[in-house]
């Protein structure tokens, strides 16, 4: 029962346990996060989207890293893009960060709208891994970077 509980956080956080979840993630991840931005080739002008944010770490990084583009997060957690706006409220207000709930195998953006984009610690929770590809490829500028990292799930 634990065990469902937490992975159910983990998966898609909400309320006051899912506070907690978030703050781990954040510091569990600082490591990850630090080279799947390095990866990402962030540039200036760039566009650039985080799928599954959780508590949002990377969005001011990569906000001034694209000092001059757009950062778009999309998540699946209602509680975590209320946190990350609280969070972030500056960034959001000034237009260079957008924050989205939804889902990674449907997006609400135009085909080849980012330059780079990047998923971290959430492909195990996608519900179809193909069907999500596909619609990052569509998001994608062509030849724009996809970079997934994640922990083994054990």
């Amino acid at each position: 029962m634990l065990f469902d509980t937490l992975a159910r956080q983990f998966s898609r956080p909400t309320g006051a346990l899912g506070d907690l979840v978030a703050g781990f993630m954040n510091v569990f991840n600082t490591a990850m996060n630090a080279r799947t931005m390095e990866a990402m080739g962030i540039e200036p002008r760039h566009h650039v989207l985080e799928i599954g944010f959780g508590g949002g770490p990377n969005l001011a990084p990569m906000a001034a890293r694209a000092r001059e583009g757009l950062v778009t997060g999309i998540d699946i957690s209602g509680d975590m893009v209320s946190r990350a706006r609280k969070s972030h409220r500056k960034l959001v207000s000034s237009g260079r960060l957008e924050l989205h709930q939804g889902s990674i195998q449907d997006m609400p953006f135009r085909a080849g709208s980012f330059d780079s984009a990047c998923s971290a610690n959430n492909v195990y929770f996608w519900p179809d891994a193909a069907r999500a590809l596909e619609e990052v490829k569509r998001v994608l500028k062509p030849g724009g970077i996809f970079v997934i990292t994640f922990r083994p799930r054990s």
